[in-house]
């Protein structure tokens, strides 16, 4: 027989594996005591939307219209069987598990559809009878696991194993084994629930004798039942369950023992108030729970009431009160106020009683009792001659106790008698001759007055006034009109059509009002809440359920706009409250988020659509002339944004809240979130990518649409063309065509380029570089003043960048008496871009010829071919050698004035990543070192008639 561990340290390797097993307060303790049965029941932990489900090997075929392309999201639970274009799909389930299927239209709308693969076979809980401990005597010895599951029959889903084989072993079926002639083994079961989750079964197995080997605290002792006791100090006579070690059963259980013996009869559970107190039920099974003094005895009054659940410490506990009924059998009550209480007997509450004079509910039993505007009334005890029920309660002033008994009021009670409108009126009240010389009554809420005839009879209808001041038909008067519910609501102002409550003061409420409805007239069906925003505005919900609240105008009628939208919560008033902006036809927006320029539709739910939404252009406003229709994209990692479509597979991202950002084509999947194709330009009315690629003559290419019987749409990305998009060449004139070009006449750099002055532009001095016919190109002697950075989007794209903008700015600011707007001519800059760093005929700008004093696009930056051929020192073709420029070029560079950084911008793109074109002082068309973050200047070319020399 191998030898055995010492009972000391066998007794630390029973405590440590319990604790890793978190069984530590479940298991039977070493004498052997009876242990409660161990119970684990699982449920579906799956969201409630994975309503559909299937079992291993189902199939479920279905069909959602219009659908365009199928995905299922985690296909070793589901496989998808469907085709692109189809609209029929089936799913047939492979394992445990959730999945969902996602079929994508062709407007753009997603439909899912959530499953759950699911084993009902499979175990959902179990229970071992006496928990989850058992022992064995000695080597040899068997016993199996006494667990039973749910459903019956499936506990042979159970795989078990031994954790410690050297100890015990176990077999198929929990048959368990003891190996060892002493020592603890953990046995450990597991299965799989219905719905693919993986769980554990810990059972102990303790074999041999191991008492003596937890050290018990001095604290601690053991009751005459074999459990462990620990006292908790204050009250007197509270004991705690605990484990041999001194540590608390999970949950903490206590007993009260008032004769110091626990464990050996008599003991009541006793329950902990959260405060240091304790509770114990007395008698048992009356639901009163009586609090232990700190001397150990129970106190009678006051006491606990355990609630409908007769649970102590749940929420429906009420504080009783022991009330003597003179026979020597108190009785406890619940105190209602008022001297109104309830008697609580087992789970139930009798009915609302009065106290009587002696303020015992017990003795008097005043019933029955009624609760009418927050006050109580005892009766009715009868009628009066006109059919009034009467009824006794404290008047107006009063000691506010109900004092009275059946036999007739008592202390400071009067009679009252129940109007009409279910309001308490005092018998015999004084009628009020009124200023008007008409007769009133109080209505039994201050300020309000019933009109009513000069023998004190009410008028038919009813008719009442509301006046604060207490003095009726003397000024002020103001109708009042019962709610059928003992209230009275008054419009506030006159002519406003919300009707304030009259509150217990006299007082009118702000909240709760009631908006009158369209025919301005309370109490009638198309009454609404109307709701204040706490700055004497009301709001109402129109239509109800809609999450719009609009404003109550000056006349009483709801405004359609301004209105809220009621967020998220759907509640008017909170945090996520947002304007509602109206687009006419009971449409409203209402921007999301904050700040965004992004309006979304409020839908019928009164939640917000993502898409179709609304961009509230540049000037920010919604519902202006330069608002546009965006859809919501995708980028496939879960982040989405707005597009306006252009046309043809064209986008422009709302990239900043008050500009759209690039022309930006969508790719082959038309999501310009997700595959953004850029740079691209537009040549009479028609998009295409505008490459870095070239054909083996070296001429620049662009992919586009077919220019007859296309698909009208870009599909092509940056790498390629893609769809039916073919390749393009742009001409001399920037014409795009399908035929290489054979090349375009480059203008010739001007020889000791001219300087014309300021009193020649009206601009300042400006520098002649270069000419073509009868026109000049000229640049600016100074950059133009500010400075910017290059990129407004990606890196080197000077048709969507800040550069470009300033440049346009700056013309647009020209004044129209400048003799330099007099001759200033169109051209094709923007067409002509050209290489990064070197001369390539598509560089080369040329004039149209037509005049063009103001527009965009007309003053330029050079491009890097425009540079080096016509003013600059020299240029750089790579990375490690320079070229030095004509004797021309550098003449026409050397009249320019340097930046004040030395930092300019060209219209070329740069060669290396995030760089962009630019030159600086030593040399003009370098294209290292100029970030495209780092601040440069602009220097402004522009074609004009070389008449503006004359």
């Amino acid at each position: 027989m191998a030898e055995t561990a010492p009972a000391a340290l066998m007794a630390v390797v029973v405590a440590v594996s319990m604790a890793a097993w978190g069984i530590r307060d479940t298991h039977a303790e070493e004498s052997g005591s009876a242990q409660s049965d161990y119970t684990c029941a699982y449920t579906n932990p799956n969201p409630a939307n994975f309503s559909r489900t299937l079992s291993i090997g189902q199939t479920e075929a279905f069909t959602v219209a219009n659908a365009f392309s199928w995905n299922v999201n985690n296909p070793s639970v589901l496989a998808l069987t469907s085709s692109m274009g189809s609209i029929n799909a089936s799913v047939t389930a492979k394992k445990l598990g959730v999945a969902t299927v996602a079929a994508a239209s062709t407007s753009g709308q997603v439909i899912l559809r959530s499953y759950q693969v699911v084993d009902n076979d499979n175990i959902t809980g179990y229970t071992i009878a006496g928990g989850i401990e058992g022992s064995l005597a000695e080597a040899g010895d068997t016993l199996t696991i006494p667990i039973t599951t749910e459903p019956a029959g499936s506990a042979d889903r159970i795989i078990w194993q031994s954790l410690n084989e050297s100890v015990a072993s176990v077999a198929p079926g929990g048959i368990v084994t003891a190996v060892a002639e002493s020592g603890a083994a953990i046995i450990q079961g597991t299965f799989t629930d219905p719905w693919g989750v993986d769980h554990t079964i810990p059972y102990m197995v303790l074999v041999g004798d191991l008492k003596g080997a937890v050290k018990t605290p001095a604290d601690v002792f053991q009751g005459a039942d074999g459990k462990y006791y620990k006292p908790v100090g204050t009250p007197l006579g509270v004991y705690e369950k605990v484990n041999q070690d001194g540590t608390s059963l999970a949950p903490p259980q206590y007993v009260y023992s008032p004769n110091g013996s626990p464990g050996g009869g008599g003991d009541k559970a006793a329950y902990p108030d959260g405060a240091g107190g304790y509770y114990v039920e007395n008698p048992a099974g009356s639901n009163i729970f009586k609090k232990v003094a700190p001397d150990g005895t129970l106190t009678d009054s006051p006491a606990v009431w355990g609630g409908k659940d007769k649970t102590f410490g749940t929420s429906d506990d009420q504080p009783v009160e022991l009330v003597p009924d003179g026979s020597g059998s108190p009785t406890y009550w619940r105190n209602m106020g008022q001297n109104v209480w309830r008697q609580t007997s087992g789970t139930t509450q009798g009915p609302l009683t009065g106290g009587g004079v002696g303020k015992n509910p017990a003795t008097a039993m005043a019933q029955p009792v009624e609760k009418v505007g927050g006050q109580y009334f005892l009766g009715p005890i009868g009628s009066d001659g006109n059919g009034n029920q009467l009824y006794y309660g404290d008047p107006a002033g009063g000691n506010k106790l109900l004092e009275s008994d059946a036999s007739g009021p008592a202390g400071d009670d009067v009679l009252y008698y129940k109007d009409p409108n279910g309001n308490m009126v005092p018998v015999g009240s004084a009628l009020i001759k009124g200023g008007d010389g008409k007769w009133y009554r109080s209505a039994g809420r201050p300020g309000v007055f019933e009109i009513v005839n000069p023998d004190g009879s009410s008028k038919v209808p009813p008719a009442y006034v509301y006046n604060p001041n207490g003095t009726p038909g003397g000024g002020g008067d103001m109708p009042a009109l019962p709610d059928g519910n003992g209230g009275f609501f008054v419009e506030d102002p006159a002519g406003s059509n919300i009707y304030k409550e009259v509150g217990d003061d006299g007082a009118l409420t702000d909240s709760p009002a009631v908006w009158g409805g369209n025919d301005k007239t309370f109490g009638t069906g198309d009454d609404m809440p109307a709701l204040s925003d706490g700055s004497g505005n009301y709001y109402v919900e129109d239509p109800a359920g809609s999450n719009i609240f609009k404003k109550v105008g000056g006349d009483g009628a709801l405004t359609d706009s301004p209105a809220v939208w009621g967020g998220n919560d759907k509640t008017f008033g909170t945090g996520d409250d947002m304007p509602a902006l109206s687009a006419g036809g009971g449409k409203y927006y209402a921007e999301d988020p904050a700040g965004s320029n992004i309006y979304k539709e409020v839908g019928g739910d009164g939640a917000l659509k993502d898409s179709p939404a609304v961009w509230g252009g540049g000037d920010l406003i919604f519902g202006t002339d330069d608002d546009m229709p965006v859809t919501r994209f995708d980028d496939g990692a879960g982040n989405g944004s707005y597009w306006y479509d252009m046309g043809q597979n064209v986008w422009r991202g709302v990239d900043d809240p008050e500009y759209l950002g690039p022309l930006t084509g969508g790719g082959a999947n038309k999501n310009p979130a997700a595959n953004k194709v850029r740079p691209i330009i537009e040549v009479d009315g028609r998009y295409y990518v505008d490459t870095v690629n070239t054909d083996p003559n070296g001429n620049n290419i662009y992919y586009g649409d077919k220019m007859t019987g296309g698909n009208g749409a870009l599909d092509s990305g940056a790498t390629g063309t893609a769809g039916d998009d073919v390749v393009y060449y742009m001409d001399g004139d920037g014409n795009m065509t399908t035929t290489p070009p054979i090349g375009v006449d480059i203008p010739k750099v001007a020889i000791a380029g001219r300087i014309l002055t300021d009193a020649q532009t009206g601009d300042g001095n400006w520098v002649e570089i270069a000419t073509s016919g009868g026109y000049s190109l000229i640049v600016r002697q100074d950059v133009i003043p500010g400075q910017t950075n290059f990129s407004a989007g990606e890196a080197g794209v000077y048709s969507n960048s800040y550069a470009r903008n300033q440049v346009n700015s700056w013309f647009s600011k020209l004044s129209s008496s400048a003799r330099l707007k007099q001759f200033t001519v169109g051209n094709d800059a923007m067409k002509k871009i050209g290489p990064a760093n070197n001369i390539a005929n598509s560089g080369f700008s040329k004039p149209n010829g037509v005049l063009a004093p103001s527009g965009n696009d007309v003053a330029f930056l050079l491009s890097s071919s425009e540079a080096i051929a016509f003013a600059s020192k020299d240029w750089w073709p790579n990375n490690d050698r320079s070229y030095q420029s004509s004797a021309e070029a550098r003449a026409n560079f050397a009249r320019l004035n340097a930046a004040k950084d030395r930092l300019e911008w060209l219209r070329t793109p740069g060669d290396m990543e995030h760089e962009e074109a630019g030159m600086n002082y030593e040399s003009l068309g370098r294209m290292h070192g100029i970030d495209k973050d780092d601040p440069a200047f602009n220097r402004p070319a522009l074609w004009v008639n070389s008449n503006i020399f004359g």
